[in-house]
């Protein structure tokens, strides 16, 4: 665990993740910060992560799946009933962190058709549809530096 540790601290101190904890998330936002040319929020923002050129704000969940555990079921979205971001951004890496696949869902299509595209479970978290999201998918420039 202490190697471990020392992994995470070099990743923080090399700027490929923002924090000591879990490297998924932060890994991923990272990747949406440069795939889709975001401003990251301060570390401990509610309700969306970055906001791109435009100004519109993105919320970033990431999963990576193993053989393992297969589950697509992201964390939960504490609050999405109060429209606290324009684009949900959701990346899914394979057990070697290289990304399977990266979705960018409007609010509105992440409300209005969640049940068609994405899963709710309960309000405790999304899951990826295994159905190919071509249309939202997150620009080339995810995939490229994945």
């Amino acid at each position: 665990m202490g190697l471990y540790g020392q992994v995470l601290d070099a990743f923080r101190s090399r700027g490929i993740t923002r924090s000591a904890n879990n490297p998924v998330a932060d890994y991923a936002e990272g990747l949406c910060k440069v795939a889709l040319k975001l401003k990251p929020t301060r570390k401990s923002n509610t309700g969306y992560d970055g906001k791109d050129p435009k100004g519109k704000k993105i919320k970033i969940k990431a999963r990576r799946i193993t053989k393992e555990n297969g589950s697509r079921q992201l964390s939960a979205i504490r609050g999405i009933d109060k429209r606290r971001f324009h684009y949900l951004a959701g990346v899914l890496f394979n057990a070697d962190f290289s990304v399977m696949k990266g979705c960018l869902i409007p609010y509105a299509s992440s409300v209005r058709t969640l049940l068609e595209q994405i899963h709710l479970v309960g309000r405790s978290g999304v899951v990826l549809a295994r159905t190919n999201l071509r249309k939202q998918h997150i620009q080339r420039g995810l995939l490229k530096h994945g």
